[in-house]
């Protein structure tokens, strides 16, 4: 039986496996830098990481290249090997071209095409491992067989976890990319759009079913496997279920993968997607099948609206209430609990105040009021009131817009140690509604009430009355 250390460094393998791809991608970049093909390397490589770049920072690229890819039959098929290389790597920490499947005996070693039959010839199967993708699979130190036949030499994959051979660049590579890494980390904007994509991915029917295609490639590796053990059947369960390893493992092979597809374009081509605009449109047919994907994938209503409502958010961030409101409706039509309505109404009602939508904005916050009454979530019914004073002001009903408000604060006085919180909602509510002389008012009732360990809320405050 597996040790839960064990485990762990199995999915450790996974989750690392791209950090390795990337130093084998500079080490092979570093050892050519000298050499006549240098200039050469450098300009191929830095078309190569800005299609990296821009498939990683642009969902509208992500979601082409993934169409493309799956459009060309080379790569679906590269796909297949590659899944069974590091499913056989991680489990045995190498494989051998036999490993990898029967030959073609009708195929023409000569050609250039590695896909015209449906076997991969011996020939082929060495393009793969050191033409196709040399950063992604390396030689390890053979067995003792006593054949010179390569069929029987043994490699490995980034997703094992086999150290990678030594070289003579590793040094400044690994500066290198400690710089590359601090400086990507640095700059805010990049990193909250490499998070609010990777979850935003969910919401596309595309990609839900090319992750659930996936896996049932994973699935006919593991079959066609012909042995079992504890090691294979906890891997199993990780990436043939829907789950953060096979996310992962997804992830990574399909970024090494969309590489191979801008490799195979012509320099033209490649010239031309940089400066190609993608769009990415969004309907309720889309939002409808997601649920639905997602439902059949997880089994779980409260997963998948978890997910959806992550990818709302997500759609808020990108400044697109509309369809942030497409997921959030999708989540209601998956709870049955009265306060997770509740939330989803009042989520909606923002969306609609994003858009300016304030008619809309107070239907939906009467509905969250009404939920919260229901399960009486007292703070809850507070920040529902104060939606409704904002739509109010909004909709040019004043008077009505504070007498909310004033209920709000009324009610806030039951909650002890969170009225702070509700009087700061309001002050913020007054700042967007540019009435300075009320936010101020509740600012200063909320700013003596603020625990001392919420010192950025603090600062906040202070801040926002002017005070230095």
């Amino acid at each position: 039986m597996l040790t839960d250390s064990e485990k762990q460094q199995i999915i450790k393998s996974i989750m690392q496996a791209f950090d390795k791809w990337g130093e084998r991608y500079y080490r092979n970049l570093f050892a050519q830098l000298n050499t006549p093909k240098g200039f050469d390397t450098v300009k191929i490589a830095f078309n190569e990481e800005s299609f990296l770049e821009r498939r990683a920072i642009d969902l509208g690229v992500y979601m082409d290249v993934l169409k493309r890819c799956n459009e060309t039959t080379t790569i679906s098929k590269h796909r297949i090997m590659l899944i069974k290389s590091a499913i056989i790597s991680i489990l045995k920490g190498s494989f051998t071209l036999y490993d990898l499947g029967s030959e073609s005996k009708t195929s023409d070693e000569s050609s250039n095409d590695p896909i015209q039959n449906k076997e991969y010839t011996r020939r082929q199967k060495q393009r793969l491992v050191h033409d196709y993708y040399p950063e992604s699979i390396f030689e390890i130190e053979p067995k003792q067989i006593d054949t010179d036949d390569e069929r029987f030499n043994h490699f490995s994959s980034v997703f094992s976890n086999n150290r990678l051979p030594e070289s003579p660049v590793d040094m400044p590579v690994r500066e290198y990319r400690t710089v590359q890494y601090d400086s990507a980390i640095s700059n805010q904007t990049i990193t909250d759009r490499l998070f609010f994509n990777s979850v935003l991915r969910f919401a596309f029917p595309q990609f839900l079913e090319d992750i659930l295609k996936f896996r049932d490639e994973c699935k006919t590796v593991f079959e066609n496997l012909g042995e079992n053990n504890d090691r294979i059947r906890f891997l199993r369960e990780e990436l043939t279920e829907f789950t953060p390893t096979l996310t992962t493992f997804y992830s990574h092979m399909t970024s090494i993968l969309a590489l191979r597809w801008f490799r195979f374009k012509s320099k033209k081509t490649q010239n031309a997607f940089f400066h190609t605009k993608f769009k990415l449109p969004y309907k309720k047919s889309d939002a409808e099948n997601a649920k639905n994907l997602l439902v059949s994938a997880t089994n779980s209503n409260d997963y998948s609206s978890f997910l959806l409502s992550h990818c709302a958010n997500a759609f808020g961030y990108y400044k697109r209430p509309q369809d942030a409101i497409l997921l959030f409706e999708q989540c209601r039509n998956l709870s049955n609990d009265v306060f997770e309505n509740g939330i989803i109404s009042q989520n909606i009602a923002i969306e609609y105040r994003s858009g300016n939508n304030f008619k809309l904005m107070l239907r939906e916050a009467k509905k969250a009021l009404s939920y919260y009454k229901k399960s009486g979530k007292t703070y809850h019914v507070c920040l529902a009131l104060k939606l409704i004073g904002e739509a109010q002001y909004h909709l040019g009903f004043k008077e009505s817009a504070i007498s909310s408000f004033l209920d709000a604060e009324k009610l806030a006085n039951e909650l002890n140690q969170d009225k702070w919180k509700i009087l700061l909602n309001i002050g913020v509510s007054f700042d967007h509604l540019g009435e300075t002389h009320l936010r101020d008012k509740y600012l200063v009732r909320c700013l003596p009430l603020i625990p001392e360990d919420q010192t950025d809320t603090i600062l906040g405050v202070n801040s926002m009355l002017g005070f230095r």
